[in-house]
């Protein structure tokens, strides 16, 4: 046991920390010269070579966050190199876009702003080429290594590099999700996260998908859920080895939180310190009495108000007891949160403390005293409308989901604003514990589809994993391709905008904040799980739902797009080589009458169309076949980008569409586009 650690100094300097934190020098590869290499270099050679730069304050630095594929090299054949060349490619031409998560456009939380077109002319950390790699540099390689929250501190920019790939060695998965498993990675999101100035999470799946996060993470996956020592390691002794290095952290934010007057991230800081640790050896000291907690938390008393109400905190650390004492002295059961904080992901506008109980640990001892003390678990928050079983249901914990259906059993049946039930939401976000626990312990609750979409496209919404996916397939079984019609009115009003931007050809006029929804509802809500897989880039979610009998040509789509299109679309190489061996045939058309290679040329995926136009030509590629009219169409869209897109009455038309999507989104209380939530 230990205390945190200067908890209560507000007059330390956070460069001199940060400074202090810095055990070895910053070394970085200006964009330019990793530009001239076809592989990534590693530290000796750039330094053989002179090439390397030691950062100095003001340098527009990005620091790029991975997964190895081989026990040796990062990129062992050369996949991920071609990535990043075309992004940094796209970067020096400021041509580079970050879109919001559809999810945060979804939330309003759209204030997060992309900044790439600074990173222009700027500079990478990434650790093969930063940090020393031989045998013989152990001592400063481990030097380097406990410097990388400095390093990340340091950085304007916090990028993750996570294509569809596997590992060389053992095929294990080493997309964004498994990025999202690995130890390693989940410390660099939570030095992000707990930086003095946090950047957004920018993933980069291809040169088309690269989405903005808030720094808290990705949803239901961010630093509070997913603690670094919880996650997969190579050498288990990081595991513990990693624990006072968050705790020097959350020490130094605190500070810093204190210092600028932030008492609510402070607050909400200590309380799930105990969580971040879970699993490193550490815990911080607790407070013994009620007192003891208002002081360490700065309240001034019981009945504190603020963001954060003192029960909010003593729920979100866990503490039974304390929460006890503060509901004998009158504290409010049904108190809400009252921000939208990006930094903590998890925590949304109206959450009552029930719902935080509910979503944050699985305490059924904390849910059962607040049920007990009247806490009404049928209460929901003020948009989506959802209820303490939707974030029980979210956060994957059975336990709390148990006590819920014990005190209200009808709770399962209850559905948020458009329909969603608890089981849909465990899908969406709970991961495949929740769902084996509701169909062996609830099997009436178990949904098969909603609103028109199978419950394996619903697994593939948000984030999504192989596991999850594998688990509903098992479970709710079901036509793998099926799609129905949207039955929400609300979503019904939105789809029809959309559709009308598509067919006008004006979704690209649309802001930026908004864009990333638009088109996810246009393009990947209407259709089968294979679509939305291939929208997203998810590699091995394909290869399962091809073996599960998904039709690799399948046009359940609104503009009778296959799973290629989609793909195309989306600049996912590997998938569009995937479905091309599965058979999806490259001169496909859609309603709109364009082939998978028209679709890339549209967005710029000059090597997709290569390879579409190759295996239309029939050079062995995939089924091959065709006239030529792919390469043909691929090569006309060029063409019209070249030459400016959209002509001018296109830009009128779409303006006019454009303030009618507006009009729409206007309506009700947030706005059409919260009809998306389930899409």
């Amino acid at each position: 046991m230990l205390t945190h650690g200067g908890g209560h100094s507000s007059d330390t300097n956070d460069d001199l920390d940060e400074a202090s934190s810095c055990k070895h020098k910053m070394m970085v590869v200006p964009i330019s010269t990793l530009l001239q290499f076809d592989g990534i270099p590693s530290f000796e050679e750039l330094c053989f070579a002179g090439l390397l730069v030691e950062w100095k304050k003001g340098m527009q630095t990005a620091f790029i966050s991975h997964t190895w594929l081989g026990a040796d090299h990062p990129d062992p054949d050369g996949e991920k190199i071609a990535l990043l060349r075309s992004v940094l490619l796209q970067v020096q031409a400021g041509q580079l876009e970050a879109h919001p998560h559809w999810t945060l456009a979804l939330s309003n939380l759209t204030g997060l702003r992309h900044k790439l077109h600074k990173l222009r002319g700027g500079f990478v950390w990434l650790d093969f080429c930063c940090v020393p790699q031989r045998a013989t540099q152990v001592s400063r390689r481990s030097k380097a290594i406990a410097s990388i929250p400095s390093y990340i501190a340091r950085c304007t920019h916090f990028l993750v590099l996570a294509g569809a790939w596997k590992h060389r060695t053992d095929g294990s998965p080493r997309d964004l999700h498994a990025w999202l498993g690995r130890g390693w990675c989940r410390m660099e999101m939570l030095s992000n996260a707990l930086a003095p100035k946090p950047r957004a999470l920018i993933t980069i799946e291809s040169s088309s998908a690269v989405t903005m996060w808030g720094s808290g993470g990705v949803l239901t996956r961010g630093w509070v859920t997913c603690g670094v020592a919880t996650g997969a390691f190579t050498d288990e002794r990081d595991r513990t080895s990693l624990g006072p290095v968050i705790l020097s952290l959350i020490a130094r934010r605190e500070r810093q939180a204190l210092k600028e007057g932030d008492l609510t991230f402070y607050r909400r800081l200590r309380a799930v310190t105990g969580k971040v640790l879970d699993s490193t050896g550490l815990q911080p000291t607790l407070p013994a009495s009620l007192d003891d907690f208002l002081a360490e938390y700065r309240f001034k008393h019981a009945l504190d108000s603020g963001q954060t109400s003192p029960l909010h905190c003593a729920v979100l650390a866990g503490r039974a007891d304390i929460a006890t004492v503060l509901l004998d002295k009158g504290a409010d059961v049904e108190s809400a949160v009252r921000d939208n904080d990006v930094r903590f992901e998890g925590l949304i506008k109206g959450m009552t403390v029930l719902h935080v109980a509910c979503i944050i640990r699985d305490r059924p001892d904390l849910v059962k005293l607040l049920l007990a003390r009247g806490a009404d678990p049928s209460r929901t928050t003020d948009g989506m409308r959802l209820s303490s079983l939707h974030f029980a249901a979210m956060g994957g914990n059975v336990g709390n989901i148990d006590a819920l259906l014990a005190h209200d059993p009808s709770l399962g049946r209850v559905g948020c604003r458009f329909g969603g039930r608890p089981f849909v939401y465990a899908v969406m976000y709970g991961g495949a514990s929740a769902i084996q626990h509701l169909s062996r312990e609830y099997p009436e609750l178990v949904e098969v589809s909603w609103d028109g979409k199978s419950t394996a496209s619903l697994a593939l919404t948000t984030v999504g994993d192989v596991a999850t996916l594998r688990e509903t397939l098992s479970t709710a079984g079901g036509d793998v391709d099926f799609v129905g019609p949207a039955t929400s009115p609300g979503l019904r009003r939105v789809f029809r905008a959309t559709d009308l931007m598509v067919k006008l050809g004006t979704l690209r006029l649309v802001p930026r904040q908004r864009r990333a929804l638009l088109e996810y509802m246009a393009y990947s809500s209407r259709c089968a799980a294979i679509h939305r897989a291939a929208y997203t880039g998810h590699l091995l979610a394909i290869d399962l739902l091809l073996k599960s009998g998904a039709d690799a040509n399948s046009d359940r789509h609104p503009y009778n797009m296959q799973p290629l299109h989609i793909a195309a679309l989306r600049g996912h190489h590997g998938v569009v080589a995937r479905l091309l061996r599965a058979g999806a045939s490259p001169t496909a058309r859609c309603s709109r009458g364009r082939t998978p290679a028209a679709w890339a040329a549209r967005s710029g995926h000059h090597a997709v169309v290569e390879l579409l136009d190759r295996a239309a030509a029939g050079d062995g590629v995939g089924r091959g076949g065709g006239d030529g009219s792919a390469a043909a169409s691929g090569a006309e869209e060029l063409r019209r980008e070249a030459s400016g897109g959209l002509s001018g009455a296109d830009r009128a038309v779409g303006s006019w569409a454009v303030v009618r999507l507006a009009v729409l989104v206007a309506i009700g209380d947030g706005g059409a586009t919260r009809h998306a939530a389930c899409a």
